[in-house]
Order: C-alpha cells, then structure tokens, then sequence
C-alpha cells in the first residue's frame, strides 16, 4: 500500500508544475533553434524538429555539414567541454551507430553527414545554450 501512496504523491509532484516547465523549456528551444541558425553556419534540423508545435518539446537534432568519419571525433571535443549529446536515440545510448531512423529520412548527402540530438530540461539556461552554440561553431571554423 505504501508504493501506491508513493506512486499517487510522485505523479501530483509531476504534475504540479508540468505547464510551466514545459513553457520554459520549450522557451529553451526555441532560442536554441533561433541561435542556431544565426551562428551556425549551414546547420539544419532533422525531422520535424523545428516546428515547435509538431515535435516534443524536450528534444532538437540538428544536421551538421560535417563528414560523419569525423562526427565521433567532433562528439569527443564537445564531451571534453561538458556538453552531452548523441548521434542516435536514447535507447541507443552508448551506441556507435548513426540513428536508423535518420538514415531512412534523410537524403544520401545528408546521410554522410554529422546528426546530433540534444535534450533540454528545467534544469538548462539560455547560457549553456550560448555555450554549447559557441563550442559547435568554434570546433566547425
């Protein structure tokens, strides 16, 4: 009985703030959808990740004009400055591997290219945005 008292208090703590966590992290993404295309050069958005109405609003994978044979290489130098992303899923977490689903989508140039998906969360800024906007333009020039 006390796991189901349990259960009951952790979804209305879920709950609770749910709108306006969802209002700031989607804030979150819209800016980092914006800056992207403002220092980015060539960046694109895979799927329908763009459209802040149409995707969840926790995720962005992005399309990068950057060969995939260096995409791993590239992923390492952004992990050494503390930023976490991944070229697949997350139920593909920890592996090599390109997302099949991206593969399918995408056309052949763009298959060769470097995809990375990001998470944001409540716990994100518009500041480690900038940074992370920064490192991939740096490491791109």
């Amino acid at each position: 009985m006390d796991h189901i008292v349990g259960m009951s208090e952790a979804l209305k703590i879920s709950t609770k703030n749910l709108k306006s966590e969802k209002e700031y992290i989607t804030e979150l993404k819209a800016y980092f959808i914006s800056e992207l295309k403002k220092k980015v050069k060539n960046v694109k958005f895979n799927g329908l990740c763009e459209d802040l109405n149409n995707s969840t609003y926790t995720l962005v994978n992005i399309l990068l004009p950057i060969e995939r044979d260096i995409g791993g290489l590239f992923m390492f130098k952004l992990d050494i400055k503390g930023i976490a992303c991944s070229k697949g899923s997350a139920c593909q977490s920890g592996s090599d591997k390109g997302s099949h689903v991206l593969k399918e989508i995408q056309n052949k140039e763009d298959n060769k290219m470097v995809s990375l998906r990001f998470s944001f969360s409540i716990y994100n800024t518009k500041g480690e945005l900038d940074f992370v906007i920064d490192q991939i333009n740096d490491l791109m020039n």
